[in-house]
């Protein structure tokens, strides 16, 4: 008994870190490519055209 949960709370530890790991990258993502993408569509005009 106490081997399936000490298994279990590995197991939990591990889903947790990997949640974890794979949102923190998702952000890190979204704030390299948002702005890149941005100032790309601003710089070529597409998005909003300079008067």
């Amino acid at each position: 008994m106490v081997v399936l949960l000490v298994l279990l709370w590995c197991w939990t530890v591990l889903v947790v870190r990997v949640e974890l790991i794979v949102r923190v990258e998702l952000i890190v993502l979204v704030w390299l490519v948002v702005p890149t993408a941005a100032g790309a569509g601003w710089s070529s005009g597409t998005t909003r055209p300079d008067g």
